[in-house]
């Protein structure tokens, strides 16, 4: 649903809140991969890098936001 959000969206307002959103929820899927089965590295650092990618965008549009960074900072830690 944020994908297709995100498609129709043109304030950056709205679209910093739906990346946002988007690297939040591939970060989460990636500690819960991470958590569940530490073997399949593979599975949890490609949900970490998809979160990335949406976080890093997000970012370019509120480049200062404390709460971005601080979501950035804890993907390219994981």
């Amino acid at each position: 649903y944020y994908k297709k959000a995100l498609e129709k969206v043109h304030s950056d307002k709205n679209k910093f809140k739906i990346l946002y959103n988007i690297g939040v929820t591939y970060f989460n899927q990636g500690v819960k991969l991470y958590k569940n089965n530490y073997e399949d590295r593979e599975a949890f650092q490609s949900a970490f890098k998809k979160s990335i990618e949406y976080l890093e965008q997000a970012r370019s549009i509120e480049p200062k936001n404390k709460r971005i960074l601080s979501m950035l900072m804890k993907a390219y830690q994981m």
